[in-house]
């Protein structure tokens, strides 16, 4: 989904938007929760989890394929 913002002044800083609701409500969002905010490849990036690490997505695809291997019989 891509919608179109305009940034907005919001006290003495400059660059709010708002997020349409649907679109919230598809993160599973909603007022006062925390967002992770990156720039990646001249791409804004907003997250609701922050973006694990390249060892944490090592530690996690390793314990995949252990528990794969356990249920295989490996």
């Amino acid at each position: 989904m891509e919608v179109k913002r305009k940034l907005r002044r919001v006290g003495n800083a400059m660059g709010g938007i708002t997020l349409p609701q649907d679109m919230l409500k598809n993160m599973g969002l909603s007022v006062g929760d925390d967002v992770y905010i990156s720039y990646e490849n001249g791409t804004i990036v907003i997250r609701s989890q922050p973006k694990q690490s390249q060892s944490e997505e090592e530690e996690f695809r390793e314990k995949v394929i252990s528990i794969i291997d356990d249920y295989m019989g490996k």
